[in-house]
């Protein structure tokens, strides 16, 4: 290994050990108990008909936002079945394809598709009318070719907000090349393979490129890639290094390839469907090491279509492995560097190729869906174990519009209420393993009473962009069994939904300054101060404070009034240099203890340019949403402003309030690019 590439992977490793907290911290489950896995083999639906003219890859894309995972030519009813979307086979026209991705290309907030050809056809980009059909503009877009395509995988590589797609096609035929396409976030792209370095010219048909996927492998915020033996590190500057050698990897041919933390020490290992077996390398520090057969991983027959996925929710990837003219194999991963045959899956005789994984029927575990051209669908029945409700959570990366974008994200969940835990990763799928793409959504196998803490590095530029309790404190303590909705919502810019609730980052709100009022023992009361009576201003933290920080709480109690006293907080932002069109994003965060009913909290935000108001909004919590409570709502300026007030006016006739939390940003031309003078 070359000294440059070796310092540069020992920092950035170090770099990922430090924020995941796992200096001295072996690899382990996050104390999950696990449960037993059960599969049932169910049809597609009535009237289903198999893609006959050649092949048609599963991926996981919900293209018409229903909260249901959708497949290629297969609309998910939300009832267990299937039907075909209307107009799509058309689309198709008898072409055999082979990886297909969903992705949001053209940030509209639907999901497009793209599938690569193979042999026949040409390349397609189905861009999504948001009304249930699609138009091909892959020709318009002078990205048609025609050839032999493998697996499609997107990721936003340069780290500008739009996402990019890789497409491999075989070097030793026509095009000769594969390609990378740069999205230039106007719809429109460029191709720049050759000027990047990986697009794979003259390979020989014995090292053709089959898989592919995007990964941040050495964690420094910037997409790295692997395709046909090479491990391609982002420079940062639209270039890539080839460290295959560097870090020990052999040169493989291979029919699948997928990046996976698998013993849960937060770096990520390699895993190959190779000519000569299965192959996993584990990461040792930035060295790849061949752990293949130490892990109990036994030799099967070239074939193509391995994927991960917890199963079982112990916290754990477990690795499905297809065989050629015999079963499918699921190794259960034991926790210790070891995998264990699961005998039951293997009684199903699974002889499909190809796999993508998805919570089709959305109940909480993990669904399987095989097959290229008939597709098997093969539904989890974990969910009817005891003690399933709270054994996992979703991660679902946003962009700074909660659009899914973020192909590529690294996702970390780390335990934090017992020493010992390691760390679960996940990456968002943008197309890996063997033309195939997993749901969108990260899914954690988790311990439903432990405390987890959470994070988010987003596909970045120059600067690692990671989203954790540091940015905002919402992310430090997540407890499954807490939540209704297990799907929480982490955006680039620091906002994130748990439960139901919007939570602002506190370094990104335009409102700053003043002091609180500190709760230094978390009992819910603000040391040293309590208040009696029913006095109309019962309490102002300081007059013109709204403190945005989670780190302490601005209190008001109200004991044995009768007549609702009020709290005011004001809070006001000037010198901002605002634009019609602008997006500010308002959160505010209650908690409050033997509230009545009619307790009632009302935010407020005005826009002004000089004295002339030009836009209000406002929020109301009522009792009912009390004792804990996060409120957010989007408003768009329609007029130049130079300044922002924010006013919180609470009523309640008894019991005690805090505030934890204001934050309001502002977005122009997808940044936050105000703050006060």
């Amino acid at each position: 290994m070359s000294s440059s590439v070796r310092n540069h992977l020992s920092k950035t490793i170090a770099i990922a050990l430090l924020l995941a907290g796992l200096a001295s911290v072996s690899a382990a489950g996050d104390g999950a108990v696990g449960l037993e896995a059960r599969f049932t083999s169910v049809g597609m639906g009535p009237g289903v008909a198999c893609y006959g003219p050649g092949t048609l890859p599963p991926a996981w894309g919900d293209y018409d936002g229903d909260g249901d995972p959708d497949l290629p030519l297969y609309h998910n009813d939300g009832d267990g079945t299937f039907s075909e979307i209307p107009g799509f086979r058309d689309l198709l026209a008898n072409g055999n394809y082979h990886g297909a991705a969903w992705a949001d290309y053209d940030r509209d907030g639907d999901l497009d598709l793209t599938m690569l050809p193979y042999a026949t056809g040409a390349t397609l980009l189905l861009q999504n009318q948001g009304d249930g059909t699609f138009t091909d503009v892959a020709q318009t877009l002078g990205m048609d070719f025609t050839g032999y395509g493998e697996t499609a995988a997107w990721g936003d590589y340069d780290g500008d907000g739009d996402v990019d797609l890789f497409a491999p096609f075989y070097s030793h035929l026509p095009p000769f090349q594969s390609f990378l396409f740069r999205n230039e976030g106007d719809g429109t792209f460029t191709e720049v393979a050759e000027d990047a370095g990986v697009a794979l010219p003259d390979i020989p048909e014995r090292l053709r490129p089959e898989g592919a996927h995007w990964a941040d492998w050495d964690d420094d915020g910037r997409l790295d890639l692997y395709c046909a033996w090479h491990l391609f590190l982002n420079d940062g500057d639209g270039t890539f290094t080839d460290v295959r050698a560097d870090v020990g990897l052999p040169q493989l041919f291979d029919e699948g390839s997928m990046f996976v933390d698998f013993d849960n020490d937060a770096d990520l290992d390699l895993y190959v469907r190779a000519l000569t077996g299965a192959k996993l390398f584990r990461n040792d520090a930035g060295a790849m090491v061949d752990v293949s057969t130490a892990a109990g991983i036994p030799p099967v027959a070239f074939l193509w279509g391995d994927s991960w996925a917890d199963v079982n929710h112990d916290g754990y990837l477990d690795l499905l492995v297809m065989q050629a003219s015999a079963a499918a194999l699921l190794l259960l991963n034991q926790g210790d560097g070891t995998f264990a045959e699961d005998l039951a899956f293997t009684a199903l005789d699974l002889r499909y190729d190809n796999s993508a994984w998805a919570d089709y029927d959305r109940d909480g575990d993990l669904d399987l869906v095989t097959g290229t051209g008939c597709h098997g669908l093969f539904r989890n029945e974990l969910d009817g174990e005891e003690g399933f409700a709270d054994s996992y959570l979703r991660v679902s990366a946003r962009d700074a519009r909660g659009r899914q974008t973020q192909h590529g994200a690294t996702i970390r969940l780390r335990r934090v209420d017992q020493e010992g835990h390691g760390v679960q990763t996940r990456i968002v799928d943008g197309g890996s393993g063997y033309l195939s793409q997993s749901e969108y959504n990260a899914h954690f196998g988790v311990a439903p009473d432990g405390v987890h803490a959470l994070e988010v590095v987003f596909p970045s530029g120059d600067v690692r962009t990671a989203v954790n309790s540091a940015v905002n404190p919402g992310l430090g303590s997540i407890v499954p069994r807490d939540l209704v909705d297990k799907t929480v919502v982490v955006e680039r810019d620091g906002w994130v939904t748990i439960d139901g609730n919007a939570w602002g980052p506190p370094a990104a709100s335009v409102l700053t300054g003043g002091s609180m009022e500190l709760d230094d023992d978390g009992d819910g009361v603000p040391d040293g101060w309590k208040r009696r009576g029913a006095t109309r201003s019962s309490r102002v933290c300081q007059t013109e404070v709204l403190a945005a920080t989670h780190l302490g709480t601005c209190g008001f109690r109200f004991v044995g009034a009768t007549n609702r006293p009020a709290a005011l907080l004001r809070q006001n932002a000037s010198g901002l240099s605002g634009r019609a069109g602008d997006r500010l994003k308002l959160g505010v965060w209650v908690r409050g203890r033997r509230l009545p009913a009619d307790a009632r909290l009302q935010i407020k935000l005005r826009l002004a340019m000089g004295d002339v108001v030009t836009d209000v909004t406002s929020l109301v919590v009522d009792g009912s949403r009390f004792p804990w409570s996060g409120l957010a709502s989007t408003l768009v300026a329609t007029a130049p402003y130079d300044a922002a007030r924010v006013k919180i006016n609470f009523r309640a006739t008894s019991g005690w309030v805090a505030i934890d939390d204001v934050a309001l940003t502002i977005e122009q031309d997808a940044s936050i690019a105000a703050s006060p003078s």
